[in-house]
């Protein structure tokens, strides 16, 4: 009887650990147009190996962060004004601006 119930717990113990450790949070869209540098990372680690990384959910909202990004520049949208430099970074990204046009983190 022992037995099993220390099987269970073991079981249990471990289903917990590997829900726990797999409960990574992903970033939202709004974080990469937020930290346009790790943006770029994560972009430069699909270009490195695409077929590893095509279905990442961190790849898919980082290039949808780079999309609106590009298509602010590119049609002077109010959006295009929130970073400084070109290229974009972090350090250069106007974050009340980002707020004001619905990309709160």
């Amino acid at each position: 009887m022992q037995r099993i119930q220390a099987l269970r717990l073991l079981i249990v113990s471990a289903i917990l650990i590997v829900a726990g450790c797999s409960s990574e949070k992903v970033p939202s869209v709004a974080d990469y147009m937020h930290d346009m540098d790790e943006t770029r990372k994560i972009l430069d680690m699909h270009r490195s190996n695409p077929a590893k990384y095509q279905s990442d959910a961190r790849v898919q909202n980082a290039a949808a962060a780079w999309s609106a990004y590009l298509a602010a520049k590119a049609f002077s949208r109010p959006l295009s004004k929130c970073w400084a430099s070109k290229p974009p970074t972090t350090a250069g990204t106007d974050h009340a601006c980002l707020d004001n046009n619905k990309f709160k983190r």
